[in-house]
């Protein structure tokens, strides 16, 4: 794709963070976006597919709190995913 941008935002107060990371994609459905967390997919050539399955893994683990979302932004749409403490 030649669209390739990606977005970070970390934000920390007294005992609380956030992470947010933000990607663009097409207008899918919610349950495409469900399997982007499945262990081995991925949309890359060559890649295993891990990172986002160990988001799922970890979080539940760690008692985090991982909130899913696309949104739109003048004409684009962001997949975006927020970890809490």
């Amino acid at each position: 794709k030649d669209d390739k941008e990606i977005n970070i935002v970390f934000n920390k107060s007294i005992g609380r963070w956030q992470l947010q990371i933000s990607n663009p994609i097409g207008n899918i459905s919610y349950s495409e976006i469900e399997t982007y967390f499945s262990k081995g997919y991925s949309q890359k050539e060559n890649h295993l597919g891990i990172g986002l399955s160990k988001i799922t893994k970890y979080s539940e683990l760690y008692g985090l709190k991982v909130i899913v979302y696309k949104e739109k932004i003048d004409h684009k749409y962001w997949f975006v995913v927020k970890i809490n403490n």
